[in-house]
């Protein structure tokens, strides 16, 4: 058994990506790129400039409340 993760593109179960719209230290272009290679995931972008649990916790808590909703 391998450590490393499958790539992307062999993931094949829904996925909620929330990601910082102000990235300070990862590219958004690569992140975004990356998780398009999922089967099935939605992109929400949320202000935030690191990280969106203590900068956004009220909309990240509506973003996952909806897609959860929208999804099951």
């Amino acid at each position: 058994m391998s450590d490393e993760p499958p790539p992307f593109g062999q993931i094949r179960v829904p996925v909620l990506a929330l990601v910082s719209r102000r990235a300070a230290f990862a590219d958004p272009a690569i992140v975004r790129r990356s998780l398009e290679a999922l089967s099935d995931c939605e992109i929400v972008e949320l202000e935030a400039q690191h990280w969106i649990p203590t900068e956004q916790p009220e909309a990240m808590r509506a973003a996952i409340e909806d897609w959860l909703a929208r999804r099951f």
